[in-house]
């Protein structure tokens, strides 16, 4: 009996790391310090195989309360949040990657003037919404 007390201990603090992850994963997106993203992505995988390592059957589940379960809720909002802004960093850098590629395939251009400003009435120049 205290086995499946300390187990289910265990799959709640499990989840509380999950959402403390997740979080700050999310915060890491979202911002322009990625530095620490790798990071938070190996411990979350970890402790995502930790929490399914668990057999969660609905009886088992339903045993972790209702915190717990809003917990798991939190999880997936941020987990689908994080997706999100992943997709929109991937459409900026492909965007990105296909300006540059279509000026490198015609010489050497500069896109942007030593103020840091798009170079304007360059025939070369391609501007795109971001």
């Amino acid at each position: 009996m205290n086995d499946s007390i300390t187990e289910r201990q265990d799959v709640i603090d499990d989840i509380e790391n999950l959402e403390n992850l997740l979080a700050r994963e999310n915060r890491a997106l979202a911002g322009t310090f990625t530095i620490h993203l790798s990071e938070i992505v190996v411990q979350k995988q970890a402790v995502i195989e930790k929490i399914a390592a668990h057999v969660l059957t609905p009886d088992a589940l339903s045993a972790l309360g209702e915190e717990t379960l809003a917990a798991l809720g939190r999880c997936k909002k941020l987990n689908e949040e994080n997706n999100l802004l992943v997709n929109q960093r991937l459409k900026v850098v492909r965007q990105a990657n296909s300006i540059v590629g279509s000026h490198t395939n015609q010489g050497s251009v500069e896109l942007y003037d030593q103020m840091g400003k798009i170079v304007m009435g360059s025939k070369n120049t391609t501007m795109i919404e971001v």
